[in-house]
């Protein structure tokens, strides 16, 4: 899964698409660690 649409909601305040995209990625086998670095904490 691409982190960037991740981030971008994040950005943008959208914490519904946030929830729904954490859970996906989460389903999809990506990594905690790395749902933070790149999807949830600004570089």
């Amino acid at each position: 899964m691409e982190l960037t649409e991740l981030s971008l909601a994040v950005e943008k305040g959208k914490v519904k698409d946030v929830k729904a995209l954490v859970n996906r990625a989460l389903e999809e086998g990506v990594p905690v660690k790395q749902i933070l670095e790149e999807g949830l904490i600004a570089p």
